[in-house]
């Protein structure tokens, strides 16, 4: 229940004078209603769902800028979202994982990063979180003693799914937002496999309430 004083019923007679006090039980009651509800979370505003059938990464070393969903304006789609300043918004990005195509990189990281506007992250990041890479399994390839040159990658390695977000404020403004996964790597970029993301993912906005 709301935390204020509710007159839910002003009783009126035949000839009952309009006085200061009920038109105050009134107006107070309409407007501590008001505020109450402005405050609450709005829900969601704007939701991209996109099926990337294509690698997003080359093999070898680093990889930044591998945009991966974005809401934005894309043609006649506006995907942009008004910001209010006195209000609170959650960016979500639901990733079904990352496919690492094969050994390399072991000791290395990727970053998923919420990034405003529609061209860079450069300067432009608002939050990042950090994975480490996937780790398969390996066997011995040849019928001999154990030779760390004699492994390889059973199969390629899937890691990184799950559900990442941010809460978000800002000036009133048309603003777009997006999603890049960049890799760093510690290893020699020969040994780096290549990696991508060939399913679905998810980047959503939604209102989650005023700001206190």
């Amino acid at each position: 229940m709301a935390d204020y004083t509710s007159y839910s019923i002003v009783s009126w007679t035949d000839a009952t004078p309009i006085t200061s006090v009920r038109l105050n039980q009134m107006s107070t009651n309409i407007e501590q209603v008001r505020t109450v509800n402005d405050d609450k979370p709005k829900g969601l505003l704007k939701i991209s769902n996109t099926i990337i059938t294509s690698g997003s990464a080359a093999a070898g070393g680093n990889y930044a800028n591998a945009k991966v969903v974005a809401l934005t304006l894309n043609g006649a789609v506006d995907d942009r979202v008004t910001l209010d300043s006195t209000r609170r918004y959650r960016l979500v990005f639901n990733l079904s994982g990352i496919t690492q195509n094969g050994p390399g990189n072991e000791d290395g990281y990727y970053l998923i990063k919420f990034c405003k506007g529609n061209t860079t992250s450069t300067g432009n990041t608002i939050q990042s979180y950090t994975i480490n890479s996937g780790v398969g399994a390996y066997i011995n390839t040849a019928n001999l003693a154990a030779n760390i040159d004699n492994i390889a990658l059973t199969t390629s390695i899937f890691f990184g799914g799950g559900v990442y977000s941010v809460i978000y404020t800002n000036n009133t403004v048309n603003e777009s937002f997006f999603i890049e996964i960049e890799r760093k790597t510690n290893s020699s970029t020969n040994n780096a496999s290549s990696w991508s993301i060939t399913d679905w993912v998810q980047f959503y906005i939604e209102d989650v309430g005023g700001v206190a």
